[in-house]
């Protein structure tokens, strides 16, 4: 059976240090002779898959790929970290295991283990989606905790008068219209523009 477990995370030699590196973005570690093969090639349209539901493509994530000897100092501190090892000494089936903050405060590293390239192909083919869904849960997490504590006051003001609920919204949507049980809100920015529409019907 192959699964996705949870390790211990105490004992984390840099837990003291808060995780680094932008949203959606993930170290691989993995010798190059395996990121080489149709195993790697797997794990990178894994990554790479566009989001469902959008108009255009955009990958899921973005990786940045290194070697295991190089693979120390700040790349260790990155918030997501895939660690691939393929070794049928070690293995005899696929596993998928976590553990948050091994290196850093606010981390998420996956171990990624394997007898063979073939069997590792055939996981990542069986079980589309399963690295990507994991490290975007892990960011909707952390942007949901981060809105907790700072959010727009317009919108959450706004929505709770209106429709009774509240709404936390990033901080710098400032930007509303009000129509009929409709409401309308956007950072008005010209990159990175967010809009949010809120409404009721029966």
């Amino acid at each position: 059976m192959i699964g996705l477990n949870s390790c211990d995370s105490r004992g984390g030699s840099g837990t003291f240090t808060r995780a680094t590196g932008g949203a959606y973005e993930v170290i691989v570690v993995m010798d190059k002779a395996d990121w080489d093969t149709n195993a790697g090639t797997a794990l990178r349209e894994e990554l790479t898959a566009p989001l469902p539901y959008l108009l255009q493509d955009e990958s899921s994530m973005r990786y940045t790929y290194v070697r295991p000897d190089l693979f120390n100092g700040m790349f260790t501190y990155v918030r997501n970290i895939l660690i691939v090892k393929i070794d049928k000494t070690l293995y005899t089936k696929v596993s998928l295991l976590t553990e948050p903050d091994k290196w850093a405060r606010g981390q998420s590293v996956l171990f990624l283990h394997a007898p063979d390239v073939e069997m590792l192909e055939t996981y990542l083919t069986e079980n589309e989606r399963i690295i990507v869904n994991h490290f975007t849960k892990i960011e909707m997490a952390r942007t949901a905790d981060f809105l907790r504590e700072t959010y727009s006051s317009v919108v959450m003001n706004q929505v709770k008068d209106m429709f009774g609920i509240t709404l936390n919204a990033p901080s710098d949507i400032l930007k509303s219209k009000t129509g009929d049980n409709c409401l309308w809100f956007s950072n008005d920015a010209i990159e990175g523009r967010m809009d949010i529409l809120v409404y009721s019907f029966p």
